[in-house]
């Protein structure tokens, strides 16, 4: 009976830390609101360059470059958020990776797919967090079986730049956005309704689709 009883504890500890977390998001910030145009257009040739980063700031120097766009459904996201540029008529992507630098062959690559693009637009996603503030927080957590409410903090920094086929910047735009997961016992009853995934996910897809609909209502790609 007494291993029985410990079982059940030991299972609700379990469980209580995995899932007593909810996420809570921020607006977006610098957001564009603006009638749409109509302009014709001529339709062009697109290289979507992406740039996944993260950053610990007070552990890392500079943001590193990471093969990971830090959600696993990205490719329908921004399929979903491309809608809004309606004259690509084709487009390539490359994702760039910290290998690239000692790679001859993708940085061939890459340069043979800027040649033949009308315009290349840059992609830049920053993930930053404190790493002092994170490692603290999971030292109470842990330590007091989430009895503590403990909040981690990421911020997203999505950056678009627009360059054309001169090499020469045309357009820069960001917007960013911050998400905080809460842990706490009681926070497992709000889990399901707010997960971290789904999250991070809103972010990258209102970010986006406000950076496409920008590009879109400026007539950047000509």
């Amino acid at each position: 009976m007494r291993r029985l009883f410990q079982c059940i504890v030991v299972s609700f500890i379990i469980v209580t830390v995995i899932n007593s977390c909810a996420a809570f998001r921020s607006d977006i910030n610098g957001q564009y609101f603006s009638e749409k145009k109509h302009i014709e257009k001529k339709n062009v040739k697109v290289l979507f360059d992406f740039f996944y980063y993260t950053r610990e700031t007070g552990k890392d120097a500079i943001p590193k470059i990471r093969a990971y766009s830090g959600v696993s459904d990205f490719n329908d996201i921004f399929a979903e958020a491309l809608k809004h540029i309606s004259n690509i008529r084709e487009y390539e992507t490359f994702y760039n990776l910290s290998e690239d630098i000692n790679d001859p062959e993708r940085r061939v690559e890459k340069e043979e797919k800027t040649r033949v693009s009308d315009y290349v637009i840059q992609i830049e996603i920053l993930q930053e967090n404190s790493f002092s503030k994170h490692a603290l927080g999971y030292l109470i957590s842990t330590c007091s079986l989430d009895l503590i409410p403990i909040g981690y903090t990421w911020d997203y920094t999505i950056t678009t730049s627009i360059i054309n086929n001169n090499g020469e910047t045309i357009g820069k735009y960001s917007r960013s956005s911050s998400m905080t997961n809460w842990c706490h016992v009681l926070l497992v009853v709000l889990y399901p309704f707010h997960p971290i995934e789904a999250k991070t996910e809103s972010i990258y897809l209102e970010s986006l689709t406000n950076l496409f609909t920008e590009i879109e209502n400026e007539n950047i790609l000509k």
